[in-house]
Order: C-alpha cells, then sequence, then structure tokens
C-alpha cells in the first residue's frame, strides 16, 4: 500500500465510521431499550471527535500538499469534498425521519431540542472538512 492509498483509505474509513456513529446513535433510543439517551450522549462526545478530528486533519494537509494550482485527478481532495456532503445529507434525511416517526407513532418522541443538537452534530462534520475546502478552492489568484 502507497502513502497515497493508506491516506484515502482512512479518510473513507473515517467518513464512513463518522456518518455510521452518526446514524447509530441517532437512532438506537427509538428502536432499542438497552441504551438510555444520556449513555448515549457520552458515547457521541467521546467517539465522534477523534474521526472528526481525522478528517480535519486530511482536510489540512490537502491544502497545504496543493498549495499550488494544479488540475489533475487527486482522489483525497475528491473524498474530502463529495463524502462529507454525502453524508451530512443521508444523515439530515434519517434525522427527519427518525423525528417524524418517533413523534407520530411513539409516546416518547424525539425532543425539539435533540433534533436541534442532532441537526448541530451532523453539521459540524460538514464544517469541519467543508469550511476549509470552499475557502481553498474559491481564493482569488492573489491570495494566492
Amino acid at each position: 500500500m502507497t502513502k497515497s492509498e493508506a491516506r484515502v483509505w482512512i479518510v473513507s474509513a473515517s467518513l464512513v465510521l463518522t456518518f455510521f456513529s452518526i446514524v447509530f446513535f441517532l437512532t438506537v433510543p427509538y428502536v432499542s431499550v438497552i441504551f438510555r439517551e444520556r449513555a448515549i450522549e457520552d458515547a457521541y462526545k467521546m467517539i465522534l471527535p477523534l474521526f472528526v478530528g481525522y478528517l480535519a486533519a486530511a482536510t489540512q494537509y490537502v491544502i497545504q500538499s496543493r498549495s499550488q494550482e494544479i488540475e489533475e485527478p487527486y482522489p483525497l481532495l475528491k473524498l474530502l469534498v463529495i463524502g462529507p456532503i454525502i453524508g451530512c445529507a443521508a444523515s439530515l434525511i434519517i434525522l427527519v425521519a427518525v423525528y417524524w416517526l418517533s413523534n407520530a407513532y411513539g409516546d416518547q418522541g424525539m425532543t425539539p431540542d435533540s433534533l436541534t443538537t442532532w441537526v448541530s452534530l451532523i453539521l459540524s462534520v460538514l464544517a469541519a472538512t467543508s469550511n476549509v475546502l470552499v475557502a481553498w478552492l474559491f481564493q482569488t489568484r492573489r491570495a494566492r
């Protein structure tokens, strides 16, 4: 495995594990009685910063290593642009579905406070990667 392949693998795994964790922690209180909401909150506060940190570090690496304008394909850049957008979109769709279903058919539905916490958490993953990339991709030539 080359260093480039290892980087792509780490970023891919981080994206998958981040969004799998979000979907798991989001849905488990409404499909299982094993986990209490407080225990789930403690778990995602411990696990998610690790993967988001990997993604932010990878984003910084891409920007530093690609400081000059090069228009050749770069798989890590593509993964860091597309992956968080797809993962966040899917997570937000699942969040809305869980919110709606838990309040439509259950006595203990997701509260509006929980909904806004999850929206904030999901969007923070997007912000950790996309904000730096957007600033870099859309800067003017003089600033480069």
